[in-house]
């Protein structure tokens, strides 16, 4: 008998059956709490799979994290309930496989938080 020696996927984040809100914990500063009806879209690309934008009305929500497959199906199918940045797992040994994210970035365009850092990935809304 063959046995896979594969260690399995990990998920750091929440799921539920149909959830009415998701959470987002930038393991700082802020934890951001958006209900499912204000969803407008994701997106991904192929190029950055290690990164997303999701839009809840004028939010912008960037996860940057590692093998976020499993957590763009829990967005598809909105069973997203929450997750919180896990930097640290980036120099700890034995999350190679794991579905988490290492940073949340989360853009205002009114202007009531902090300036986004250089370089960050989210955009401006459209007019």
């Amino acid at each position: 008998m063959e046995t896979s020696l594969t260690p399995k996927r990990r998920p750091f984040f929440d799921t539920g059956m149909r959830p009415e809100h998701v959470s987002f914990d930038d393991g700082c500063a802020h934890v951001r709490v958006f209900p499912w009806s204000t969803f407008l879209w994701a997106h991904w690309a192929y190029a950055d799979v290690d990164t997303m934008e999701l839009r809840f009305g004028d939010w912008a929500v960037v996860l940057i994290g590692r093998n976020l497959a499993p957590l763009r199906e829990a967005i598809q199918q909105r069973t997203l309930h929450g997750i919180r940045a896990r930097p640290e797992f980036d120099d700890e040994p034995g999350h190679d496989g794991d579905v988490y994210a290492t940073r949340i970035i989360f853009g205002d365009p009114h202007g009531t938080l902090p300036p986004m850092p250089a370089g960050s990935p989210v955009t401006s809304p459209d007019p």
